[in-house]
Formats: structure tokens, C-alpha cells, sequence
């Protein structure tokens, strides 16, 4: 099994094309408030998307799919 590299910050950015795609939709982060999910959420945020949606644990069960439904139905 090859051993992959770490990242050296010289990854290429998405395509201008997607990345403006991409700002305008809406995205949906789970775990917003644990570590890998801020990172996330500030890293969407840094790229310019305006629509970023979270909600907490208690507004959301994300282990009942009736409700979830309802969340995003709304």
C-alpha cells in the first residue's frame, strides 16, 4: 500500500467556474461546532459561501430521518 504525503499547501484552489457555483449554493455543515466541522464552516466561509446553514444538536436529530425531512422540507 503506497504512503501518501502530506498536503504542502501548494494544492491548487477549485476552478474559478465551480467555486462561484459553489458560493451561491447552500451548504448544509454537520458538527459545526466540533473541530473538524469549524474548519470546515471557515473554510467555506474564507472561499466567499454566503449560504452556509448549521443548526445544533437540540434543534436537529440528524438519527431521525422524520425530522430531518421536516428540517429541510421547511
Amino acid at each position: 500500500m503506497p504512503i501518501s504525503t502530506p498536503p504542502t499547501g501548494t494544492e491548487t484552489s477549485p476552478p474559478a467556474s465551480s467555486l462561484s457555483e459553489l458560493r451561491e449554493q447552500a451548504i448544509f455543515v454537520t458538527g459545526h461546532r466540533g473541530m473538524v466541522g469549524s474548519a470546515v464552516l471557515r473554510a467555506l466561509g474564507r472561499l466567499g459561501c454566503k449560504r452556509l446553514l448549521t443548526c445544533s444538536r437540540a434543534e436537529l436529530d440528524l438519527t431521525d430521518q422524520a425530522s430531518v425531512r421536516r428540517y429541510f422540507a421547511s
